[in-house]
């Protein structure tokens, strides 16, 4: 609210014979941003359906925030492996772990073998729990 449009506020209050409330912001509370403290220390990557035929794969670093994205035709082990390809080709620095959600894409056979020659840690979350 501008100085103006309070001032404003204020001298209507007056004249009406009320009381200006100041309001008590209890509902905020200070956020703690989540981060690991190494770089590729753990990759959080999700894939979200766009619309039908465009699955949209995303992959954060939890210390960078660098993201890398890519759009595939299908939700499939195949694409995952592509997505692994690329992530590993674009992020600047080492991959330790990758936690996703319990998607079958992910628990493919070819998929957790890739990622065990590569020395990448697999780390689904909890079902019910968000990524």
């Amino acid at each position: 609210m501008s100085p103006q449009s309070r001032l404003q506020l204020f001298i209507i209050l007056k004249k009406n014979n009320k009381q200006y409330l100041k309001l008590k912001h209890y509902y905020r509370k200070k956020q703690t941003r989540y981060n690991r403290p190494i770089l590729g220390d753990r990759v959080q990557i999700d894939v979200c359906k766009i619309a039908p035929g465009i699955y949209h794969y995303t992959a954060i670093d939890d210390c960078s925030r660098f993201k890398v994205l890519q759009l595939f035709p299908r939700r499939t082990a195949t694409s995952t492996l592509k997505f692994l390809d690329t992530l590993l080709e674009q992020m600047p620095f080492a991959i330790q772990s990758i936690q996703t959600y319990r998607g079958k894409e992910f628990f493919a056979y070819s998929v957790q073998d890739r990622l065990m020659e590569w020395g990448i840690k697999f780390r689904p979350i909890k079902p019910g729990s968000p990524l």
